[in-house]
């Protein structure tokens, strides 16, 4: 196991999640020293209670640690995860083009989010491969919503954490150096499975599946969850092995799971890597908390742990609390600048004058330069130089038949584009159908248009083409729209008003 723990770590996090069935918390310490795990001090589960300021400020005086911050770890339904191409800009100005980026790709108006995002790391192993990002979304209001319940408890709120960095956390402790990490949880809100390397994300699924309850009510149900759950499984496995070939995947770690939800057997007959039950014993010090020992507990407690162990020294953690104001006063700051404004156009008007008499030399001298390579230019040329010239003057065209000799063993596919095709067959929205498809790029760039009958079900087919495509490195980024009236003119009653659009 590597260790992911620096000797100066923070004290620990206190982490709380509200979950469909009640608040859970935990306060995780980093390990006193090298080669110790982290220590679970405290744990609080709160069955059937939801998530407010007098809930909060009970759980707080149970789990509450000095010297420990606390983060809120979001459910799946309270934020979107999209994979975005990395913008080739500048850092100040990331934010704004991820931004205009997922714009055409939410339901809602891009000012009124909350974003965050890490890098998917895969340049170092496949340059010439595109960038992309992870970028988390989650709604101002949700995040609002949750920094009042706080401060009404009195309680800072220092991070907002989303369930895939969790999980990540958890399997940076679980894997081994150079070798894939695969870790599968079922939980209530659905199965989520991710891959990591070294402790760094490259692939998340997550499918919202109304297995939890169903299993219970026979074998059939469980047979039919752990089909549908193998299929994802088996999907994720390919992507990889076609499109991550460096990482390599000896086995996959299930999460703790309750007794009637065990479809571990059923799901291992059809892969061909092995399941591995994994222990958070083996990960975690439990000797303060007892109560994790029961398989329960683990189950309900897993994503929670996860989130509390923001103390580890990976460098992607990401936060979409709402940024907090400067804690200075304006009306300092507004004279402080000003008087730093006056005083920097005081010295320039100090130094102008010196200034003016270094270009006027400055000048002078350039001008002779020029007269000097004028009069080159005018003198005969001896032969070698004609013959130079010439060169020059082919050189552009030798340089474009390089760049065209280069990219020639990536003008296709040998394999076709059979799979995006049968991919496009597999997602339908009702009122919906598509007139055009065009595969540019050596299938590095798709568009697709057609017309639909409302605006909301282009939106909703574009969120799932960018899901479906993330497996081959494809990702829809601009959304046109376009209305138009079909039917007789003059006859209002024999008109349907549709909409053209394109994603690209």
């Amino acid at each position: 196991m590597k260790n992911w723990f620096e000797h100066n770590s923070s004290a620990g996090w206190t982490a709380v999640e509200a979950s469909e069935d009640g608040l859970y918390g935990v306060t995780v310490l980093a390990p006193i020293a090298s080669g110790d795990k982290p220590r679970v001090v405290k744990t609080v589960a709160m069955p059937g209670v939801q998530l407010d300021a007098e809930a909060l400020a009970g759980l707080s005086k149970k789990i509450s640690q000095p010297g420990c911050p606390w983060v809120l770890t979001l459910g799946h339904k309270e934020y979107n995860i999209l994979t975005v191409p990395e913008p080739a800009v500048l850092p100040a100005e990331l934010e704004q083009s991820l931004r205009w980026s997922i714009s055409t790709t939410i339901d809602t108006p891009v000012d009124e989010v909350n974003i965050a995002w890490m890098q998917i790391p895969s340049v170092k192993q496949l340059p010439n491969r595109s960038k992309q990002l992870y970028v988390m979304v989650a709604k101002k209001e949700v995040v609002n919503r949750y920094n009042a319940i706080f401060q009404q408890a009195k309680i800072p709120l220092q991070a907002i954490d989303v369930r895939e960095t969790a999980q990540r956390n958890i399997a940076a402790l679980a894997g081994i150096p150079e070798e894939g990490e695969a870790l599968l949880l079922l939980g209530k809100q659905g199965i989520q499975f991710s891959i990591t390397l070294n402790g760094e994300l490259y692939l998340d699924r997550f499918a919202e599946e109304p297995f939890y309850h169903s299993v219970q009510t026979g074998s059939d149900a469980k047979a039919r969850a752990a089909e549908r759950i193998t299929l994802l499984l088996q999907r994720s496995l390919d992507f990889v092995s076609r499109s991550l070939p460096f990482i390599d995947i000896k086995r996959i770690h299930v999460a703790p799971m309750p007794d009637h939800l065990d479809l571990r057997e059923l799901i291992a007959q059809n892969l061909s890597v092995p399941l591995e039950t994994l222990d958070p014993a083996t990960l975690f010090d439990l000797s303060l908390t007892p109560e994790l020992a029961q398989e329960e507990n683990k189950a309900l407690y897993f994503s929670v742990l996860g989130s509390a162990l923001r103390f580890m020294k990976t460098r992607q953690h990401i936060n979409l609390q709402t940024r907090q104001k400067s804690g200075y006063d304006s009306t300092w700051v507004a004279p402080a600048a000003f008087g730093l404004a006056l005083l920097s156009l005081l010295g320039f008007a100090g130094m102008r004058q010196t200034e003016v008499a270094t270009a006027q030399k400055a000048e002078a001298a350039s001008a002779q330069q020029l007269q000097q390579a004028k009069a080159k230019l005018e003198a005969p040329k001896p032969q070698s130089d004609i013959l130079g010239s010439e060169i020059a003057a082919l050189r552009p065209q030798a340089d474009a038949a390089q760049r065209i000799l280069a990219q020639a063993g990536n003008l296709g596919s040998l394999n076709g584009y059979a799979e995006y095709f049968h991919s496009l067959a597999t997602i339908s929205e009702e009122g919906l159908w598509l007139n055009n498809v065009s595969v540019d790029q050596a299938g590095k760039s798709i568009s697709v248009s057609g017309r639909a009958l409302q605006k909301e079900s282009v939106m909703r087919y574009a969120q799932r083409l960018n899901a479906r495509f993330a497996e081959y490195g494809v990702q829809f980024t601009a959304l046109e729209m376009t209305p138009e009236t079909v039917g007789k003119q003059g006859d209002p009653k024999a008109q349907i008003t549709a909409v053209m659009f394109k994603l690209y």
